[in-house]
């Protein structure tokens, strides 16, 4: 699917959220795998991950074919913010040291023109991280009900298995470091193992906080973060960091 296929439906959904969001894992797998400090990411919606990358003293660049997101990130004058299709961009070759998306190649009926022009712009040894939604859990049934009956606010859109994703970056002249999941579906879960990033109720919060609540979610997290298995029924994205060989 070609980016601008599905820059209306994207105008029309940050129009009503333009408050910066973030992803905390994502983050911290740009900070640990950047090899340099000039970072794209493609699709950046509201900004909130390359606000705060840019805070943290990366040199951030952003691209955008949604036309409300770009002019709402350009009211930060310090970042570098382009409007484009990521298939087939403007930079120049050997540019960055990082490529990060967030929710943006399972858009993509071909998705390896995007990976191609990821490596085209990527320096040599850069890398790139994805994240994208996840096959096998509850969250791709539910998606799936959605989308059947044209509900669902995102369009047209695909999963991707561990295998599957390794393989459509492996085939495009990358080398993967690692494979690993975020979010946790159902939401309910979520509100259990993490009541400071999920829940907003101020009363919950400090439920979640207190005894014997507080041990349980200990445990849960360090379960949840041991198991594999865990991991990949529960969690609704799948990330991987890939180096360009």
């Amino acid at each position: 699917m070609k980016g601008k296929s599905i820059s209306n439906n994207w105008d029309l959904i940050w129009e009503e959220k333009l408050s910066p969001d973030t992803h905390d894992l994502l983050i911290d797998l740009v900070k640990k795998y950047s090899p340099g400090k000039k970072i794209l990411e493609v699709g950046f919606g509201t900004a909130g991950d390359l606000c705060l990358l840019n805070k943290l003293g990366f040199d951030c660049y952003g691209l955008e074919l949604s036309r409300v997101a770009y002019k709402n990130a350009m009211k930060n004058k310090e970042l570098k913010i382009f409007f484009g299709d990521g298939e087939k961009t403007r930079f120049a070759s050997n540019q960055f040291d990082l490529i990060f998306h967030q929710g943006v190649l399972e858009h993509f009926r071909n998705p390896e023109c995007l990976i191609k022009e990821h490596r085209r712009i990527l320096k040599d040894g850069g890398v790139v991280v994805v994240d994208i939604p996840h096959k096998w859990n509850l969250f791709t049934l539910y998606k799936k009900y959605f989308q059947f009956f044209g509900k669902w606010y995102g369009g047209w859109e695909r999963s991707y298995s561990s295998y599957e994703l390794r393989d459509l970056i492996e085939r495009n002249g990358f080398l993967p470091l690692g494979i690993f999941y975020r979010g946790i579906f159902p939401h309910q879960w979520g509100k259990f193992l993490f009541p400071h990033s999920i829940v907003n109720n101020k009363v919950v919060k400090r439920l979640l906080t207190k005894t014997p609540f507080r041990f349980i979610q200990k445990f849960a997290r360090l379960f949840y973060g041991k198991s594999r298995l865990m991991q990949i029924v529960s969690s609704y994205n799948i990330i991987i960091v890939a180096r360009k060989k």
